[in-house]
């Protein structure tokens, strides 16, 4: 859990918690958007089991606002809102071709109800987290531990996704820097993270661990 402002905010976990829209007039805590805070690496919980050490490291996250004007899912990589970069993320990465820059990890700890439009989420931004693989049995599944990944291909924008079709957005997909129409320095530049475990192309919709690399030791 974390303190920010007058509130413990854990992971998991908002400022609001209705489970649905906030209204922009309501908005708590739009002084403590982009806060950064760093969380023991804890397993989500299973059931009503408590939550378990991971990986004996730690996980940073910074505290962000939900303005895509959709429920997002969790373990899904998103983008910036234009004008609120690090305070607001307007919805999920959908290319790897000329690879969105990706501002984190939607909350592993969140439901899988998802989080509402309004509100505050805690963005993995380094260290471990689960990022989930597409439903499509293809070469976008095709990855060897230690490898580096960026933000998925899919269908459709940022903002037309919702808790029930989501399909592909925000998924992930290997850094094939050998691919020739990729255009390899962007693909370089736009790396997300390091896998901590294989995958092939029928594991599909599958939670993988993952090492995010997008804030410097």
């Amino acid at each position: 859990m974390a303190s920010v402002g007058n509130k413990i905010i854990p992971r998991g976990k908002g400022w609001h918690n209705t489970g649905t829209t906030v209204a922009s007039a309501d908005y708590g805590g739009v002084e403590y958007e982009g806060t950064v805070r760093t969380f023991k690496d804890l397993a989500p919980r299973s059931g009503f089991n408590p939550r378990t050490p991971r990986s004996g490291g730690d996980v940073v996250c910074r505290l962000v606002r939900n303005v895509s004007s959709v429920k997002l899912l969790p373990k899904r990589a998103v983008v910036w809102a234009t004008g609120y970069r690090n305070k607001r993320i307007a919805g999920y990465a959908i290319d790897n071709t000329t690879p969105d820059e990706v501002a984190g990890i939607t909350d592993e700890h969140w439901p899988s109800s998802g989080i509402p439009d309004g509100e505050l989420l805690w963005l993995t931004v380094k260290g471990p987290t689960l990022w989930e693989t597409n439903s499509t049995a293809d070469e976008n599944n095709k990855f060897s531990e230690g490898d580096w990944l960026i933000g998925g291909t899919a269908s459709g924008s940022t903002a037309n996704a919702t808790t029930a079709g989501a399909g592909d957005h925000g998924c992930m997909s290997p850094a094939n820097l050998n691919q020739a129409t990729t255009p390899q320095g962007k693909t370089l530049l736009r790396r997300v993270a390091v896998a901590l475990s294989a995958n092939t192309t029928n594991q599909t919709g599958r939670d993988v661990l993952v090492d995010v690399k997008l804030v410097a030791a």
